[in-house]
């Protein structure tokens, strides 16, 4: 017991005693997290929808973490540690949130152990790092799973700077080596620490006192002994420099090439300088007063100058004073630029995303507003008698109130429905907040409240695709076809490459019974994502529906190649095979009657119309010509080989046999009702009403076969159909 006591109270003791203290509160405070679930929120794209996450490590999964741009990022070791989350414990959710949590942690006491080798101050040291780990702005990057390149980044970003220091004390090309290797995984992880020799810089100054500008010496030797002094550390960081610089050419390019950062059309250069100053602030006040924490905050539409100003001013003065009193307290400036300096690669003046701000940045920039306050705070009560009894209880408040919040912000992340309920009710005119919380109430089952935040989400940003898609798919669930064709065309507009609006609407097509409209854009999504194997399923059945067999069983076979556990395609495919084996049977038994019959002309005309149901429209019009040939005036063989040559978009030879129809039944609204398809199908949207008319007032009152003809879908829109429409369901009922 003795040997315990006694190793406690030596240095090494106390540091492992207290990072034991950080390390249970933490874990404590975050331990709610392993019973929540992946969220909606690049969850999907990250690891739920990823094929190369999803199937752990592999050779595969690892040249495609190092060699892609996907998501817009590229950090391949995030990638990785995700695989090998996968590998170990599956899409089980629980367990993906604890490697966030150990991961920010070890940042914890790693942090602890950096701050007490630089300064020597022990308590100071834990209370910086107990703020770190128990502050509510840091929930975000640790309850959310894919801000696993954020605990990530700063594990490595920490080591490095351990590393450094290391370096520090006893340069070599060993020590530099692992300091670069460090760093060089840093920024693998997350791009954020590419400020890390800057930081170094900064602490080149405080504490570790390799800059010697305190001195308040007049003449030009100080002034040049400094800079030469300066200008050696430059130079030993030079190496450092570069990574941080390719590393920096590498994230533009990946986020230009997947659209993130926003074009300066959109947010101008003033906009964005107005919201960094104004995040610059606001974020200090949230480090103060953590409260109106939201997942996602939006962009303001317009700025309150005067705040604007005051923010800038706010700045510089701060950034004066703290420069005027950099000898006396160092700690000051240390402290104030590394917040500055390392919230400048996300303060919004390159704009990724459509955010203004987001609470996940302050992950390590906090860093330095948190040695700002506790070195303040501990010098101001320097002199005071019960400096310790006042520090230890202000502690105490501090932490327990931090982590009391903590544990409330961190609830908020259970679920998308919670988390984006939270967003809505303290932030305003959020869009993305509107959206994802209709997309949670979605899969959820309730679509009337889904559908509300969707067109609050369209209302609040209408030149959004996506929100059209979303909106345009759950009105063509619920049957509304026609608004729903409204938003997914707009969608399209917006943005031509959009898979899932151009499939929703191929969907509504194929519902509608417009067999080639549906393929035209399932075919289109396919050129975007061939891979996609709902599409190619898809269209499969729609091939099935023009008779197409042989198309849509090569559409299921690469199905269920991209998905060997496809049960609708496996099902689908079975039925198309069966179809076309009793289809080849009936070929095979007519061509046995044909010749045994050769003058039957309607054994021609049963063969025509199989050929033409699947779809093989030039051996359809063979076996018609053959019925023609036996019997010129047959109405059916000709109405036949008008819908061949129709199909084949041969709409001046179907309309000739259509015309020639007339002649020998000039009222029969049967063949006007198909000269009006032809012309619909040319486009000719005038002539196929007229002809449509033309079949009315001649008897036509098929009103199911007006709705659900592909062939007219040109003129559904129209006010004169829907006249046509009444009309035939008047007289139906009279």
């Amino acid at each position: 017991m003795g040997l315990t006591d006694g190793f406690v109270r030596t240095l090494p003791g106390r540091i492992l005693c207290l990072s034991i203290l950080i390390a249970v509160l933490t874990l404590a405070i975050y331990w709610q997290v392993l019973d929540y679930g992946f969220i909606n929120f690049d969850d999907p794209t990250y690891v739920i929808e990823n094929n190369h996450i999803r199937d752990g490590l592999t050779i595969e999964g690892i040249k495609w973490a190092f060699t892609s741009f996907y998501a817009s990022n590229w950090h391949p070791l995030t990638w990785l540690s995700h695989m090998l989350d996968i590998e170990f414990h599956g899409m089980n959710p629980g367990k993906h949130h604890l490697s966030n949590i150990t991961i920010h942690t070890l940042n914890a006491v790693l942090l602890f152990i950096l701050l007490e080798r630089m300064t020597g101050m022990l308590w100071r040291s834990a209370m910086v790092a107990a703020l770190f780990a128990l502050h509510p702005l840091h929930v975000e990057s640790v309850a959310w799973i894919s801000e696993r390149k954020d605990v990530l980044s700063t594990f490595f970003g920490i080591l490095t700077l351990s590393a450094y220091v290391w370096y520090t004390r006893m340069p070599g090309l060993k020590r530099y080596s692992l300091m670069a290797v460090l760093f060089i995984c840093s920024v693998m992880s997350k791009p954020m620490m590419v400020t890390l020799p800057f930081l170094m810089l900064v602490l080149d100054f405080w504490p570790l006192k390799r800059i010697d500008v305190m001195k308040r010496e007049s003449g030009y030797k100080p002034v040049m002994r400094t800079l030469h002094n300066l200008l050696l550390l430059l130079r030993e960081k030079i190496i450092l420099f570069a990574v941080a610089l390719i590393s920096g050419i590498v994230t533009v390019c990946a986020q230009h090439s997947g659209g993130a950062v926003q074009s300066v059309v959109l947010l101008n250069l003033g906009d964005r300088m107005m919201n960094a100053a104004v995040s610059y602030c606001t974020y200090i006040w949230k480090m103060v007063w953590p409260t109106d924490l939201a997942v996602y905050y939006p962009y303001p539409s317009a700025f309150v100058f005067p705040y604007v100003v005051l923010c800038v001013v706010l700045i510089v003065v701060v950034t004066i004073a703290i420069i005027a009193f950099m000898d006396k307290r160092p700690y000051f400036a240390s402290g104030w630029f590394w917040y500055m300096v390392t919230l400048l690669p996300v303060i919004g003046i390159i704009q990724v995303g459509g955010q203004s701000m987001a609470d996940r940045y302050t992950y390590v920039p906090s860093i330095g507003i948190f040695i700002m306050a506790v070195w303040g705070v501990s010098d101001a009560l320097e002199k005071c008698r019960y400096r310790k009894v006042i520090l230890a209880g202000f502690s105490a408040l501090v932490i327990g109130a931090s982590s009391l919040l903590t544990f409330v912000q961190a609830g908020y992340w259970r679920d998308s429905i919670i988390l984006f309920s939270h967003a809505l009710e303290v932030t305003h005119e959020n869009d993305l907040a509107h959206f994802n919380l209709g997309h949670a109430l979605e899969d959820s089952g309730n679509t009337q409240e889904a559908e509300i935040h969707y067109r609050e989400a369209v209302l609040l940003k209408a030149h959004d695709a996506a929100y059209h898609t979303a909106l345009g798919s759950i009105l063509a669930e619920t049957g509304r076809t026609d608004e729903a064709v409204a938003h997914l065309t707009k969608a399209l507009q917006i943005e031509p490459a959009l898979i899932e609006a151009r499939v929703n609407l191929g969907n509504i097509m194929l519902l509608r019974g417009n067999t080639e409209g549906s393929i035209q854009e399932y075919s289109k999504a396919l050129k975007a994502d061939p891979m996609n194997a709902e599409t190619l399923n898809n269209l499969g059945v729609a091939y099935v529906r023009k008779g197409q067999l042989l198309d849509a069983i090569k559409c299921f076979q690469q199905a269920i190649h991209i998905r060997p556990d496809y049960m609708e395609a496996i099902e689908n495919l079975e039925h198309a095979r069966e179809n076309l084996e009793t289809m080849e049977d009936e070929v095979v038994k007519l061509l046995q009657l044909i010749d045994v019959q050769p003058r039957n002309h309607t054994l021609y005309i049963r063969l025509g119309n199989l050929f033409l149901q699947h779809g093989k429209l030039d051996k359809a019009q063979e076996e018609y010509k053959k019925a023609l040939r036996i019997d010129m005036g047959n109405l059916v063989a000709m109405k036949g080989l008008a819908a061949a040559y129709s199909q084949k978009h041969e709409y001046e030879q179907a309309l000739r046999i259509l015309q020639n129809m007339m002649q020998i039944q000039p009222r029969n609204p049967d063949i006007q009702y198909n000269i009006a398809c032809v012309h619909a199908r040319r486009g000719m949207q005038e002539k196929a009403l007229f002809w449509l008319w033309r079949a009315v007032e001649n008897g036509f009152r098929n009103i199911q076969i007006l709705k659900n003809d592909e062939d007219l879908a040109i003129i559904r829109e129209s006010e004169e159909y829907e006249r046509i429409v009444r009309l035939i369901d008047r007289l139906n009922a009279e």
